[in-house]
């Protein structure tokens, strides 16, 4: 059985989330524009199915140099999808 991760831990993992999904919504290799990041990562706090998911994620797709930008990219699923919704609606658009 996995120990969950909670605090900081989890806030670096919704934060490569977020940054992953945000490269394939933009098509570019930056970070969302300031604020944006954190409204997204907020919701995902307080969602304890989205923040289980992404512990999950972040525990299997780790590399082996334990760093968030080590982690493989997330699948396209629902998860994905509701994610890049809340990025958009907090006005993350390709610009």
């Amino acid at each position: 059985m996995a120990i969950r991760r909670t605090g900081s831990k989890l806030i670096i993992d919704a934060i490569a989330y977020v940054e992953a999904v945000h490269i394939d919504l933009t098509v570019e290799n930056t970070a969302p524009a300031p604020g944006v990041l954190g409204r997204v990562v907020s919701a995902i706090l307080a969602d304890p199915a989205l923040s289980e998911y992404i512990q999950t994620w972040a525990e299997e797709s780790r590399l082996p140099a334990e760093s968030p930008s080590s982690l493989s990219r997330p699948p396209m699923d629902a998860t994905y999808a509701r994610v890049r919704e809340l990025l958009r609606r907090a006005g993350d658009e390709r610009r």
